[in-house]
């Protein structure tokens, strides 16, 4: 009985590791370790196209740009400020559909998927956050 147990461990080790995994897939008992192509040669790609890629760059971009490495958040307050001042001034039709979606999430309202069209989004907006009263 512990022989089995110790058995069926060794069997699921070795499939779930890496290696096993390989080597299932393979039908084959061993397989090699190979070695990972996916990623990029940066030494040979800078020794054969360092220099035109430098001057694309120098071309392309001004000499103070900055490379973003952020990603812009969605900015929800803005867009929930912006639904109340249009609903104020009656122009609550005039928002995008992109504005209505970040108000939703702002305020963590769930619109259903047939709410997507324009008018019934709208509806749907003013009746679930109360801006119709």
């Amino acid at each position: 009985s512990s022989g089995i147990k110790r058995r069926v461990r060794v069997k699921i080790r070795r499939r779930f590791s890496p290696q096993g995994a390989r080597s299932y897939c393979l039908e084959k008992d061993n397989v090699e370790d190979t070695e990972d192509r996916t990623k990029p040669d940066v030494e040979n790609i800078d020794k054969r196209a360092g220099e035109l890629m430098s001057d694309f760059n120098s071309q392309v971009f001004p000499p103070d740009y900055d490379i973003p490495t952020e990603c812009k958040k969605p900015d929800y307050k803005k867009a929930i400020t912006l639904v109340q001042n249009k609903y104020r001034e009656g122009t609550l039709s005039k928002i995008s559909v992109a504005d209505l979606r970040l108000y939703c999430k702002g305020v963590r309202i769930k619109i259903a998927s047939k709410c997507q069209e324009k008018p019934n989004f709208l509806e749907a907006v003013q009746k679930i956050s109360g801006l119709n009263t």
